[in-house]
């Protein structure tokens, strides 16, 4: 929230303090699960821009769908022309390029998310054998980072499982590792 209500071109505002925090988790991250990717066998490295933008397009238009189709709140163009921008200097301040940063624009934003809801049944279906430590590793990270709590994001990873299913897709859904606890993914949708 502090992204959407501090002024991003001032480096001493709240929101650019926060984004700078967030920038140091991620570099954290990166150092700490690099030996969980095996170069030799051309696994890459670990949040790599496409990484970094494929999160970007997660935040900034999967959160749009989920609002839209759990809560029933529609967005106007405007409104998400809007987010599209506002994004789009996160993404140049978390440091993702711009040839990589998804929110060009809400069409470039929109091409992007069906491209991924084509390919995610596929990446749903063969996980790396690292997904898991990734995801609870990412979990445990949003929980400490955002005060939140790791239950509350196990809660919005079974929100997503939710509306994956309801566009269609099928998969084992091992890929959440472990369920949130009861009530969970019920709070964690009033958060959006």
């Amino acid at each position: 929230v502090d992204w959407f209500r501090y002024d991003l071109s001032n480096p001493q505002s709240q929101g650019r303090k926060s984004i700078h925090m967030v920038r140091c988790m991620h570099g954290f991250a990166r150092r700490n699960s690099n030996q969980l990717f095996d170069q030799e066998n051309g696994e890459g490295i670990a949040l790599s821009q496409y990484d970094m933008a494929e999160v970007m397009l997660g935040f900034a238009i999967v959160t749009h769908s989920l609002i839209e189709e759990s809560m029933g709140y529609k967005f106007s163009r405007e409104e998400k022309r809007d987010m599209a921008s506002c994004w789009r200097i996160i993404g140049f301040y978390l440091g993702i390029l711009d040839e990589y940063n998804p929110c060009v624009s809400v069409e470039e934003l929109e091409a992007c998310f069906d491209e991924y809801m084509t390919m995610t049944p596929a990446r749903l279906i063969s996980p790396r054998p690292c997904t898991y430590e990734l995801q609870r590793t990412a979990i445990e990270g949003f929980g400490m980072g955002t005060g939140l709590g790791k239950e509350y994001w196990y809660g919005v990873l079974s929100l997503q499982v939710d509306f994956l299913k309801k566009r269609g897709v099928d998969f084992d859904e091992t890929i959440l590792n472990r369920k949130p606890k009861q009530g969970v993914a019920a709070a964690a949708s009033g958060g959006f």
